[in-house]
């Protein structure tokens, strides 16, 4: 299975600012809930549901003189344009991040952001799955979305020669 949006999320903030900003971090889960969403994604692949939380990125003692707030929320803004995913039939229901900047002295201040995102769970049929539904086995299988490298196009004209 795929890495959660919100272990993404920290890993491409991780490889774009410098160690000395994630001194004192922390990425966590605050608070979710499942969303029943079957659907058929083909390739006998199933989406059972998708779970919908919240995530809060915080800085403790983050540098601010060295790396402005701005940085950070730019790489945010970033991933939520280029990488975020949200399952089709489904949207963000707090869609912009809120975010809690706290001067504590003339060099660092505490930074929190919260965002809503949702993963999906997908499963595949398997002889020795241990998920049971619809009477057969299934197993938990990375929720990538599948896209054709190539296609054949053909084109009739009616009434042509």
């Amino acid at each position: 299975m795929s890495r959660s949006q919100l272990d993404d999320l920290t890993a491409f903030l991780v490889e774009r600012m410098p160690p000395r900003a994630f001194q004192a971090f922390a990425a966590e889960a605050d608070s979710g809930r499942m969303v029943r969403t079957m659907k058929d994604l083909g390739n006998g692949r199933f989406r059972i549901c998708a779970v919908r939380y919240s995530v809060t990125l915080s800085w403790i003692d983050f540098p601010v003189r060295q790396y402005p707030p701005a940085l950070l929320y730019a790489h945010v803004a970033a991933w939520i344009e280029e990488r975020q995913t949200i399952p089709a039939g489904m949207s963000l229901e707090q869609s912009e991040p809120q975010i809690d900047p706290t001067l504590n002295h003339e060099r660092a201040g505490d930074l929190y952001i919260t965002m809503e995102v949702i993963d999906e769970v997908v499963i595949i049929q398997d002889p020795r799955g241990e998920i049971e539904l619809m009477g057969q086995l299934w197993t938990l299988e990375d929720p990538r979305i599948d896209t054709a490298e190539e296609f054949d196009l053909s084109v009739t004209v009616a009434g042509g020669e």
